[in-house]
């Protein structure tokens, strides 16, 4: 649903903000997402770098670091 219609309003509908940037993070984590990429450890870590670098003024209660320690066991 994600990857069929919401990312394809906001490529064509792009937002006229600095929450344009956040979209892209976005859009490529819901891609790589669908790839199943999240199945495995490196593609799950590459995820969560790309999801610490959304909204960098906003509050997080999980840290990249600490979620990508909890993943590498």
């Amino acid at each position: 649903m994600i990857n069929e219609r919401i990312v394809p309003h906001f490529r064509n509908y792009p937002l006229l903000s600095g929450k344009q940037n956040d979209f892209e993070l976005f859009a490529e984590i819901c891609d790589r997402m669908r790839r199943r990429e999240h199945c495995n450890p490196d593609g799950l870590a590459e995820i969560v770098g790309l999801a610490g670098g959304m909204n960098p003024s906003g509050k997080r209660g999980y840290q990249p670091e600490m979620i990508l320690q909890s993943i590498v066991r």
